[in-house]
């Protein structure tokens, strides 16, 4: 079991500006979001769909990715295993 992680969370928006300073007002996101117009992003991270979750640690290893909508337990789940803490 991997213990004593921290977790530090990002999101890139592939939608146009507006949408998404509207949906980070509605939804109260404390983290940084940033805009990928040019689609560099989605070209190297390989994302087929959206929403897309990638979990990547301190070192930059790619642990985990999902594509394809998802209920927030079931990312919540995801993230705590990563982060060594028991899912519920």
């Amino acid at each position: 079991m991997i213990t004593g992680r921290q977790a530090t969370f990002s999101a890139v928006s592939l939608s146009d500006a507006a949408k998404t300073s509207d949906l980070v007002q509605q939804r109260g996101f404390a983290f940084p979001v940033a805009m990928d117009k040019d689609r560099k992003a989605r070209e190297a991270f390989g994302i087929m769909s959206v929403p897309a979750l990638f979990i990547i640690d301190e070192n930059g290893f790619l642990h985990r990715r999902r594509f394809g909508k998802a209920s927030l337990q079931e990312d919540e789940e995801l993230i705590r295993s990563f982060l060594g803490e028991p899912t519920r």
